[in-house]
């Protein structure tokens, strides 16, 4: 099996749409939510995405089964957002590849931010085991989320030269 992850094209978006799609309608089912702003997005909409973030896919034998995307802020926080695994593909180290190749997309930034429902207890155990933290609760578009941090351990430190 060949598995790679790279850099999306503009060319992957219909494919990768379709996988959002799918993923979040899972979500979407259970947490009974059928209104989640990633079952909404459009073509046009990813492809704006497109060009302010970086966006990873994950191939297998060429075909895309996961995704992620990534941007930097003024601040210079990068915000990770749309994890994405293919059903049939989870649980077996796709989502953790992706969240390090995107951390290793921004090596100077200063930390990492996301945010996942409060009711898919996987994902967010997963984020804490890639060291991210929960830092508040909240409620975005009627979801109950948690918001999560991550300072940048790779960040080379800057020594005083005195």
């Amino acid at each position: 099996m060949d598995k790679t992850i790279s850099v999306a094209q503009r060319s992957d978006l219909p494919e990768i749409l379709k996988l959002q799609y799918e993923a979040f309608g899972r979500v979407a089912e259970t947490i009974d939510n059928p209104n989640l702003p990633s079952l909404k997005q459009t073509l046009a909409h990813l492809e704006k995405d497109f060009h302010k973030s970086t966006i990873l896919k994950y191939c297998v034998d060429g075909r895309i089964v996961g995704s992620i995307r990534g941007n930097l802020d003024t601040d210079n926080i990068c915000h990770i957002g749309a994890l994405i695994v293919a059903s049939g593909f989870q649980n077996m180290g796709i989502g953790s590849a992706l969240m390090r190749a995107i951390e290793a997309q921004f090596p100077l930034c200063l930390k990492f931010s996301l945010f996942t429902s409060q009711d898919t207890p996987n994902t967010s155990y997963l984020y804490t085991k890639l060291g991210y933290r929960e830092i508040s609760r909240g409620d975005l578009n009627g979801t109950a989320m948690i918001f999560m941090e991550k300072e940048n351990n790779q960040l080379p430190l800057i020594r005083d030269s005195k």
